[in-house]
């Protein structure tokens, strides 16, 4: 505990107390900054993985619809995307 004599003494005594107030607000700031960074990466990661786990699931369709085989009498979804408006008609 500091005991003020003076008016000098009281100026000093305010200035460390606003600086350390003024610091602990930028600590405050600059942690808040960091959580929201951390809240945006874990949304775009989040994002990242959906759309991973769509292309898997077009790569699988892709590879099923290969190893059945490409028919145009018989068409799968995938062949149906590739063949012309016409042959898509049967399609279902």
């Amino acid at each position: 505990m500091m005991v003020v004599s003076s008016l000098k003494d009281m100026t000093a005594l305010i200035g460390r107390v606003a600086a350390r107030f003024m610091g602990m607000t930028v600590g405050n700031i600059h942690k808040g900054r960091l959580i929201d960074h951390f809240c945006s990466t874990v949304s775009l990661n989040t994002f990242l993985l959906k759309k991973l786990k769509e292309m898997v699931a077009l790569l699988e369709a892709i590879c099923h619809e290969m190893q059945q085989g490409l028919s145009i009498m018989n068409p799968g979804p995938m062949t149906c995307q590739v063949i012309d408006s016409t042959a898509s008609s049967h399609c279902y």
